[in-house]
C-alpha cells in the first residue's frame, strides 16, 4: 500500500462506502481504542535487555508520561504499558462520548465487507502506482494489512 498510517489507510478504504456521513476526525476517533489494544497486543520490539524501550512504551510515555526514567533497570512500565494504553484510549473515548465504529457505519457492514474494500483499496493504490497487483506491498505492507484487520475487528467489537 501506498506511504502513510494505518488510519490514514483504513479512512481511504472504508469512509466513503461505509462511513459517508462520518467526519474524519470523528472516524478516527473511533478506531482510537482498537488501534491501540492492536498495538499493544502486537508488541514485541521490546528488546531482551529491557534497556530499550518497546512501541507502546514509547507511545504510551509519549501520551500519558509514564515512566520517567527510560534507562530503569526493573523496567516496571514494560509490563503495564500496554494496559496504560488500551485503559487510556477507552477512558478517552469514553468521556469525550466518541461513539463506536459500529454505531458510526451506514447500514450493518460484517467484518468480511471491511476486509474486502481494504483488499480493493490496496489493489487500487498499487495500479495507480503503476505496479501489479499489491505492488511494494512486501513484509510491512503484509503487516500493515494484518494490523488493519486487527483493527476493524477491535474497533467493531467495542
Amino acid at each position: 500500500m501506498t506511504a502513510g498510517t494505518i488510519p490514514h489507510k483504513m479512512a481511504h478504504a472504508l469512509m466513503p462506502a461505509y462511513f459517508p456521513q462520518c467526519h474524519i476526525v470523528t472516524y478516527l476517533a473511533s478506531i482510537l481504542p482498537g488501534l491501540c489494544d492492536a498495538l499493544a497486543a502486537r508488541d514485541t520490539s521490546s528488546s531482551s535487555n529491557g534497556k530499550a524501550l518497546s512501541m507502546v512504551e514509547s507511545v504510551t510515555n509519549s501520551i500519558i508520561n509514564c515512566g520517567e526514567d527510560e534507562s530503569d533497570d526493573d523496567n516496571a512500565n514494560a509490563t503495564e504499558s500496554p494496559m496504560l494504553l488500551s485503559s487510556w484510549a477507552s477512558q478517552v473515548a469514553m468521556e469525550a462520548g466518541i461513539p463506536s465504529m459500529a454505531s458510526l457505519a451506514f447500514g450493518t457492514p460484517d467484518l468480511n465487507a471491511l476486509v474486502g474494500s481494504l483488499d480493493s483499496y490496496e489493489t487500487l493504490v498499487a495500479s495507480l502506482n503503476g505496479g501489479g497487483l499489491k505492488s511494494g506491498s512486501g513484509a510491512r505492507g503484509r503487516d500493515d494489512h494484518w494490523i488493519m484487520e486487527d483493527v476493524l475487528q477491535r474497533s467493531l467489537n467495542r
